[in-house]
């Protein structure tokens, strides 16, 4: 929930709902332009490049880049599934996409944990063709892994 904004924020207002990625970015460099913000020499990671981690509040740079407005208020039912688009789907997706994964393509995901599973599913979208999924050795999730084919 936004409680307050800077000056130079224009498309939030106090109250609104946002999601937040776990990284931040300028939006407008050469690199972000591009579609690679991680990279971002503005940017950085929330509990790596500054002081908030997982806090129960935080100062988010470049806001209006970073922060997703959503209708809904913190006791909507919908509430972890959004939390997940702000971190393994996040992070699952940015995978497929650094991986130039295409329509056709063969591809290995590595792990059939939340991160994994979102990688299936961004892999899924962009057309791939094969999926392997190889579970952990001492732990075996059929269930996720009947994820990969259908």
């Amino acid at each position: 929930m936004v409680t307050d904004v800077g000056s130079a924020v224009s498309t939030l207002r106090p109250g609104m709902s946002v999601i937040a990625p776990f990284s931040f970015a300028d939006g407008g460099c050469v690199t972000c332009c591009r579609g690679l913000p991680s990279g971002c020499a503005a940017g950085g990671m929330f509990g790596v490049d500054d002081d908030s981690g997982q806090a129960e509040a935080v100062r988010v740079p470049f806001a209006d880049v970073n922060l997703v407005a959503v209708a809904m208020d913190e006791n909507d039912e919908r509430l972890p599934s959004f939390l997940a688009l702000s971190d393994v789907m996040a992070t699952g997706l940015h995978a497929v996409r650094s991986g130039e994964v295409a329509p056709g393509s063969s591809v290995a995901i590595v792990g059939d944990g939340p991160v994994g599973l979102c990688a299936v599913l961004a892999a899924r979208d962009a057309g791939a063709a094969r999926m392997m999924l190889p579970g952990q050795a001492r732990v075996a999730h059929p269930h996720r892994q009947a994820l990969r084919s259908d």
